[in-house]
């Protein structure tokens, strides 16, 4: 005999897979819009060439991706954050994870976002509303899993030259199609590129597939956060909420 809390999780977990799964189908299928200048959108930056229909589907997915799960305090402690600032370093890649947000089910694994650190307690990233700053203190009482990784063969020129294309991009919009170009950016995408435009190896999508579930269901090459452990970067930090769980 199942109990009532039981119960409530089974219905809610039905709930957001049925949520989840039903984003692609509706993008596919979904008709062309006309313009209509009285919409109001959730998300306010867009590409210039962004279509009414791409602007109804970003809010979709913004609105649907911002609905809180679990209502409980986040898993980073203050342990982990002076931890945290002790090791950090600018030009550390800094990979967490939310998992009070529907997002996370979309994404999966155990860490959901990427950023830079720029130093000063402050990091760049992109999310819905388009590449911006967030300080320490706002990721350290938002999300619940942190992994740092540092590049193995990193200099200072091509950190310097990392952390400065990454301020050049500020104000870009959110990549809500996973694709290709410099226009917009979705989180892991931006940290790959800044990388890159600075002489560090590219990660490439993964060609079978990413480690994102939303990425799959949307049939698209995706950098997961997860992919940054390993390879040209090495982990020198990992949040006690994961640590026994890597």
């Amino acid at each position: 005999m199942k109990t009532k809390t039981q119960l409530k999780h089974l219905f809610l977990s039905f709930g957001i897979a049925f949520v989840v799964a039903a984003i692609p189908p509706l993008y596919m299928f979904m008709p062309p819009l006309s313009v209509d200048a009285s919409l109001e959108y959730s998300v306010d930056n867009f590409p210039e060439d962004a279509s009414v229909k791409d602007k109804v589907i970003a809010s979709v997915m913004y609105e649907l991706g911002d609905i809180q799960i679990h209502d409980r305090p986040n898993y980073l402690s203050d342990e982990d954050l002076k931890a945290a600032r002790k090791i950090l370093q600018k030009g550390d890649v800094v990979l967490v994870g939310n998992f009070k947000a529907l997002s996370s089910v979309a994404i999966g694994g155990p860490v959901t976002h990427t950023m830079l650190y720029v130093g000063d307690d402050k990091f760049i990233h992109s999310h819905a509303e388009g590449v911006e700053t967030i300080s320490m203190e706002e990721v350290f009482e938002t999300y619940d899993t942190m992994i740092v990784v540092r590049l193995r063969q990193g200099n200072s020129a091509i950190i310097d030259a990392a952390v400065e294309y990454a301020y050049s991009q500020l104000g870009k919009p959110y990549d809500f199609n996973f694709e290709e170009g410099t226009e917009a950016f979705y989180c892991s995408e931006l940290v790959n590129f800044v990388y890159n435009e600075a002489g560090a190896e590219a990660i490439e999508p993964n060609p079978e597939g990413s480690a994102s579930t939303f990425a799959n269901w949307m049939d698209v090459q995706a950098i997961h956060p997860i992919d940054f452990v390993g390879g040209d970067f090495r982990t020198v930090f990992i949040s006690s909420s994961l640590s026994g769980n890597l």
